[in-house]
């Protein structure tokens, strides 16, 4: 068992120094988006959730349905323990957009916040397995759900 443990925390470490490359290569501008939601970031980087969870849900209604939006929104009801809003948030956006990989990542987060870690592993692996952009940090987020119900096998 210990052996297993140590291997997995090697292999992991490797698997970080690779994607990091691999990210460090692969970076998007999202100035555009800073800009756009400037006034939520400062309340989130300053602590006010509750302030920016307000901003977000006031522009959501307004109309603005962005993912980079929607994403925000994920994160916060997430920091106040909303899981379930959390998970149909997503499932929301699966049914408007599909089992893109961002998506299925974050309801597999949103199920593993719940406790229900079969049912989070189970999407984690339909994410890596439909993923036209495999990545090590997939195969570290199935890890590390397996390492939560303690099946290293």
């Amino acid at each position: 068992m210990k052996k297993t443990i140590v291997v997995i925390v090697g292999l992991s470490v490797l698997f970080c120094m690779v994607s990091g490359l691999w990210a460090a290569n692969n970076k998007t501008d999202n100035k555009a988006d800073g800009q756009k939601y400037k006034d939520i970031y400062v309340f989130y980087k300053a602590g006010e959730y509750a302030k920016a969870l307000e901003l977000v849900e006031k522009k959501i209604k307004a109309g603005d349905s962005s993912m980079r939006l929607v994403q925000l929104k994920f994160n916060l009801l997430n920091r106040f323990k909303r899981h379930k809003e959390a998970l149909e948030l997503v499932e929301q956006q699966i049914k408007k957009h599909g089992e893109t990989d961002e998506l299925l990542g974050a309801k597999s987060n949103a199920l593993m916040y719940m406790g229900k870690t079969s049912d989070a592993i189970r999407v984690a692996v339909k994410k890596y397995r439909q993923s036209k952009n495999q990545s090590p940090w997939d195969c570290m987020n199935i890890m590390h759900l397996f390492l939560q119900v303690n099946d290293v096998n």
